[in-house]
């Protein structure tokens, strides 16, 4: 029984990093393509990071 549940914890880990690798890549393409006021930057920096968190809370 461990065994499985250290298997089906690795996955949720992976699939944890997996969020947080793809919402700083998309983080980094916005920032790339806007390049234009700090506030609207880190508006969306903060948006895109709460989603990627309420994403991984509720996983």
């Amino acid at each position: 029984m461990s065994s499985e549940q250290q298997s089906e914890k690795t996955a949720e880990e992976h699939f944890k990093d997996g969020l947080a690798l793809a919402s700083w890549v998309t983080t980094a393409k916005l920032l790339n393509l806007i390049k234009k006021p700090l506030i609207s930057t880190r508006i969306i920096f903060l948006l895109i990071l709460t989603l990627a968190f309420a994403t991984v809370s509720f996983a």
